[in-house]
């Protein structure tokens, strides 16, 4: 199709041709049919070129944590019999005007490679695509665009600290009664269950009876009668939290959770719109935490606890986190009769605009407690000062 320089010449040929016919003016006449012939080849020439590209993207890493840098990696390869034209790559990417490259004429099976930074300033999903290809003839008048390469996907996690956890609980695995206990003949050992290995596993935990029979490694499971349980819940209502409060809410959700698992606590996250799953106990469930916190957005639901009623199931336990904007949360009657179901209870208030960080208050347990995170006194640092003294002091959450 023309191009808007090629439209432009259309049109001024329709103005001579036009003149030429009203004065009598075979030159302008002539001039007109030129400009006309001129554009009709450039049109001829885009159409006639047989395009064999090969585009292959990739983003690496596909998944990282906000502020962490991430690139696209292009291949262009000609497959083509003939030397390509010069082309102009054009490849989408949210929230951004997205990346224009060009990329000179390729002989036979040459290939050309570029690189772009994505945009990880913030948590979410960052669509990278669809990829078109722009063929021009040498005057630019004429121009066809292709297809090249679909969507691809960036998983940005939110940015998460490296925090104090939470005291040791004596809640007990809600799995250690549906986990069947299997014995190994050969070595006489009990363990739990065997499960797919997972980046960051311990090697030695490799059992290779079964990794032979599945043909995949499989990694042991032992035993553990007694595991600590976290339950974080975070306010996403519209009518409390603005989106910075609620990217502010993810990150100390994702770092709570990190904690958690360092400590080998179970751990889950709900908010009102849903809930993360079962408690994580592998380092892809905790993957499955963190991609729930990229793309937690605020809900219009009126209720305060729905997600505290996504937690609070009948073998909840453990300690619960409740993250929210409204300092008076934690005390309703609504929260505190469905947070009575945990064993204690830590109340994370997120007040950019006080100016002063409340003490830790008891609510209706003994193990209650509020850590109010404001600009003077941000997180992690309210939390590790809070959580330190109450490991140092020995209380129980």
């Amino acid at each position: 199709m023309p191009s808007r320089s090629g439209w432009g010449l259309v049109v001024i040929g329709l103005l001579f041709v036009a003149a030429g016919r009203v004065l009598g003016s075979l030159e302008l006449f002539l001039c007109g049919i030129i400009t006309g012939a001129v554009v009709l080849c450039a049109v001829g020439y885009v159409l006639g070129r047989r395009l064999r590209l090969e585009v292959r993207r990739k983003i690496q890493p596909p998944k990282v944590h906000a502020g962490t840098a991430s690139r696209v990696d292009l291949s262009l390869i000609n497959r083509g019999n003939r030397r390509s034209p010069v082309l102009t790559v054009n490849d989408s990417v949210s929230g951004t005007h997205g990346a224009r490259l060009q990329v000179a004429p390729l002989r036979s099976d040459a290939s050309a490679r570029a690189a772009y930074r994505l945009p990880t300033a913030k948590r979410g999903v960052v669509r990278v695509g669809p990829l078109d290809v722009e063929i021009a003839d040498p005057l630019g008048l004429a121009r066809t665009k292709l297809v090249a390469a679909g969507v691809s996907e960036l998983l940005v996690y939110p940015t998460v600290f490296a925090v104090t956890p939470l005291p040791q609980s004596d809640s007990i695995d809600p799995y250690a009664s549906s986990l069947q206990t299997l014995a190994l003949g050969l070595t006489g050992e009990d363990f739990h269950a065997l499960r797919r290995f997972d980046q960051g596993d311990d090697l030695r935990r490799v059992h290779w009876p079964s990794t032979a029979r599945y043909d995949e490694l499989m990694v042991r499971q032992d035993e553990q009668p007694s595991l600590g349980r976290v339950t974080v819940v975070i306010d996403n209502r519209e009518t409390t939290m603005s989106a910075d409060e609620l990217d502010l809410a993810t990150t100390i959700a994702g770092s709570v959770a990190l904690a958690a698992q360092r400590q080998h606590d179970l751990v889950r996250v709900c908010a009102a719109g849903g809930t993360s799953g079962r408690f994580a106990v592998s380092n892809s469930d905790i993957e499955s935490i963190l991609g729930f916190l990229a793309v937690l957005d605020l809900t219009s639901s009126v209720s305060p606890v729905a997600g505290l009623q996504h937690a609070a199931t009948p073998d909840a336990g453990g300690a619960l986190v409740l993250i929210s904007s409204e300092p008076d949360l934690a005390e309703s009657t609504a929260v505190r009769r469905l947070s009575s179901t945990f064993s204690a209870a830590t109340s994370i208030v997120i007040d950019p605009s006080a100016t002063q960080t409340d003490q830790p208050q008891r609510g209706t347990s003994s193990s209650a407690r509020k850590i109010v995170v404001t600009d003077e006194n941000p997180f992690p640092g309210a939390w590790n000062q809070a959580i330190g003294a109450r490991r140092r002091t020995g209380a129980s959450r």
